[in-house]
């Protein structure tokens, strides 16, 4: 069988990618992007996040990345941190967009004030 110097060439450049494939596929990124704005539209605070790695840009990454995993990136799953908060209405709306497990996530949720958000989503939306 006699190959053309492309297809080797193509061949050679083929097998060193799905060498590298199983290092790779063993650790896939996920990375939000997560914001919090106020009732008139300002963004009050936002943070990007890559889980495992990265996650030290949010003051409770570690604790964060572990509770999406176990959620599977599913923010409406988050347990919260149940506590009271006041009935004061100063509406926040928190939203997370990016990639978890190789699928887009495109959440967002209005809150009547931060600490209604945060016993609903802590620590995810707490930085």
């Amino acid at each position: 069988m006699h190959l053309s110097l492309p297809a080797v060439c193509v061949a050679a450049a083929a097998s060193l990618v799905l060498a590298s494939v199983p290092a790779q596929a063993a650790e896939i990124p996920n990375g939000l992007f997560l914001s919090v704005t106020g009732d008139g539209g300002a963004t009050l605070r936002a943070v990007a996040i890559q889980c495992p790695h990265r996650a030290e840009q949010h003051p409770y990454g570690t604790l964060t990345c572990a509770l999406l995993a176990a959620v599977d990136g599913n923010i409406d799953r988050l347990p919260g941190d149940p506590h009271p908060c006041t009935m004061e209405h100063d509406p926040v709306t928190a939203t997370a967009t990016g990639i978890w497990r190789n699928r887009r996530v495109n959440w967002q949720k209005t809150f009547s004030n931060a600490c209604v958000l945060d016993a609903a989503t802590s620590p995810v939306f707490r930085f």
